[in-house]
């Protein structure tokens, strides 16, 4: 297993930095990795990252993001310091009606193995949102 700690404020002027940090690491760990599975470790992150800053209350606050890879899977780890929220109470949106917001968490889950939400007292921190995706099938294990 192989991990990261990226730490930034909560803030969208941070987006960039979040990206290229998990694409070095990615890089770094899977060089051989295809960029559509990248896309998608991007975009989970990505939707994580922007709904701590627009619906958490966190603005300005640190967030903690650990990703660990394993032989399979790669998961990440948000940790921040804003309010605390339950994903299970939030409906899925309506396709046939298009709305503007709420497809975030939808797609993260859609693409995700695995979504688990728990609260979690680390330090001054208070909510955890686990993420775990799974290498793509045609990718040998070799880590």
């Amino acid at each position: 297993m192989k991990k990261i700690d990226i730490k930034l404020t909560a803030s969208l002027d941070n987006l960039e930095e979040l990206r290229k940090q998990l694409t070095s690491f990615i890089c770094s760990v899977q060089p051989d990795i295809s960029i559509d599975w990248q896309q998608e470790i991007k975009l989970i992150a990505t939707e994580l990252f922007t709904n701590i800053c627009n619906h958490s209350q966190a603005a300005g606050k640190p967030v903690l993001i650990r990703i660990k890879f394993y032989k399979s899977m790669i998961t990440l780890f948000f940790c921040d310091k804003g309010k605390l929220w339950n994903p299970d109470k939030i409906s899925p949106p309506n396709l046939s009606d298009p709305q503007e917001s709420g497809y975030g968490l939808y797609l993260i889950r859609s693409m995700s193995k695995k979504f688990y939400y728990k609260y979690i007292k680390i330090g001054e921190y208070n909510n955890l949102t686990i993420i775990e995706k799974k290498l793509p099938e045609d990718n040998p294990d070799h880590l």
